[in-house]
């Protein structure tokens, strides 16, 4: 038999002097009947003793079930406490923050997230077979025309956002309007089967925004952010009309308008909306295209500086299909210059399946020195 007694085992505290104050101070003042968390030290200790206690008497087992029972739990105790269990920080003031600190914490949230690939999810693809209706955010927002408006929320909730705008109503439109503001482009995409357009819910959807005063203009947050519009199906308004469209205003232009610091506006134009007629394909006269796609007031807009047009042209034969679309463009350089304004307007063309906007050749309407001479165009 081994001589060992109860009386040779010095446990490793006995040795040490600060024990008696710790096992006061710490323990004893802590103490409470109340429910004790699984971090609290004299709870971690009886978890380690038991362990230990498990691990030297593998080979010669001594205990109960009821110490197989504790054993148990404090396996799993102390592996949570040691590898898993972090104290939860609550903070529930961050809207008591600066708005600048607020804005840097949702921009840091929108780039982990869009680098996770949360932002890029899309609702649909279109018939081309594009991904549709997604906030790649901060390049740009495509969204698409509807069968009906109920296909969609009402205009506060618009679903591209991403889970954390919907936290409060705060939260919401701070988290939007960051988004608007640092979103480059805004891409809208007709659908002929689809009468209900998604223009006018996105004008709704900025217009919900608290009214402020821009360059001394009364508008919206919404309204004030954006800063470039793209209609890559611009020839699509009224799809199936034929003849004037009367004492009827173009969505577009008016969403145009009503962004007051908008700068840059992109359209594309198949050559079917540039000829008077399928067969002939004789070009379509500008006072007839201008008073059908409404773009007369597109010149009343004050801080337009780049105009990007696009022309689709048929793949058998170009013609005189496109020439509609260079009047167009030489109307809108004259018109803005009328008023005061350089615009700088391009033209480009294609003939393949809108992929993304492309900036084309710069149009350039030189004028002459002398009075009543007229002016002379040209194409860069």
């Amino acid at each position: 038999m081994s001589g060992w007694t109860s009386d040779d085992f010095e446990p490793d505290w006995a040795c040490n002097p600060d024990y008696e104050s710790l096992a006061v101070s710490d323990y004893k003042d802590d103490w409470t009947p109340e429910v004790i968390p699984i971090d609290f030290l004299p709870v971690r200790d009886i978890f380690a003793s038991g362990l230990g206690f498990m691990t030297t008497q593998a080979v010669y087992p001594v205990y109960d079930e009821t110490l197989l029972a504790f054993l148990h739990l404090a396996t799993n105790a102390f592996e949570a406490i040691t590898f898993t269990y972090q104290r939860t920080v609550s903070f529930r003031k961050f809207l008591l923050l600066p708005a600048e600190l607020r804005l840097k914490m949702y921009t840091e949230y929108l780039k982990a997230a869009s680098i996770e690939g949360k932002l890029k999810k899309h609702l649909h693809t279109d018939h081309f077979g594009k991904a549709c209706c997604m906030w790649t955010w901060p390049s740009e927002l495509t969204i698409c025309d509807r069968k009906s408006e109920s296909e969609l929320p009402t205009a506060k909730y618009a679903p591209w956002l991403p889970v954390l705008a919907f936290t409060n109503k705060q939260v919401l439109g701070e988290v939007t309007i960051c988004m608007l503001q640092s979103t480059e482009w805004f891409i809208f995409k007709y659908e002929e089967a689809k009468l209900f357009k998604i223009v006018t819910w996105f004008a709704n959807c900025l217009a919900t925004f608290p009214r402020i005063v821009a360059n001394g203009l009364e508008t919206t947050e919404g309204f004030a952010v954006i800063r470039k519009l793209d209609f890559p199906h611009a020839s699509r308004y009224h799809e199936h009309c034929v003849g004037p469209v009367v004492d009827e205003k173009n969505p577009d232009i008016c969403l145009m308008l009503e962004c007051g610091q908008l700068d840059t506006i992109a359209m594309s134009f198949h050559w079917r909306r540039l000829v008077k007629d399928f067969d002939t394909r004789q070009p379509r006269e500008l006072e007839d295209f201008l008073d059908f796609f409404h773009f007369r007031p597109m010149l009343e807009h004050e801080s337009m500086k780049n105009v990007y047009l696009e022309r689709v042209y048929p793949r058998d034969e170009e013609e005189r299909t496109l020439e509609c679309m260079d009047e167009f463009a030489k109307w809108l350089v004259r018109g803005y210059r009328a008023r005061g304004r350089e615009v700088n307007v391009y033209v480009h063309k294609r003939w393949r399946v809108f992929h993304h906007m492309t900036v084309g050749k710069k149009v350039v309407v030189e004028e002459e020195k002398k009075a009543g001479e007229g002016q002379t165009e040209k194409t860069e």
